[in-house]
């Protein structure tokens, strides 16, 4: 809880989406667009339990991703459930993020013949095709130090 000059979690956040989303208040002073927002957040989180600061950020993260447009804090309640998809699709990913990345740091460390075209291969391909790029470097016998 905020005490004496301290900003509270949820004051930060409002800020946050001021900063990336470009929320404004209209004519309200500011503190007074601040405090109504906050105010919007506090009976989100009290109406759905399942609402909390950590959703609500990753929910500014992903409308910030996405330009999403967003007129409230308390309307990226309802982008949760999309920024929690695209986490999860994230999460899968991951493994293959980190195997590209240690066959493009092998590949810079190898500099041979064929290391500009795998690099470029590595670095430009995305979606599906970079797990396609990545079985062809294993299947070339990159990525081996024997």
């Amino acid at each position: 809880m905020a005490t004496g000059g301290e900003r509270s979690e949820l004051l930060e956040f409002v800020i946050d989406c001021e900063n990336y989303l470009g929320l404004s208040y209209g004519d309200k002073p500011r503190w007074k667009g601040r405090r109504d927002e906050i105010g919007k957040l506090k009976r989100v989180m009290v109406k759905d339990r399942k609402v909390t600061l950590a959703h609500l950020r990753l929910a500014l993260a992903y409308s910030i991703r996405t330009r999403s447009p967003i007129t409230s804090a308390a309307a990226l309640a309802f982008r949760i459930d999309d920024a929690l998809k695209v986490a999860e699709e994230v999460q899968v990913v991951t493994d293959l993020d980190v195997a590209i990345r240690e066959a493009i740091a092998w590949e810079y460390e190898r500099d041979d013949d064929d290391t500009e075209d795998w690099l470029y291969q590595l670095v430009r391909s995305t979606g599906e095709v970079r797990a396609e790029v990545l079985k062809d470097w294993i299947a070339a016998g990159r990525g081996r130090t024997t």
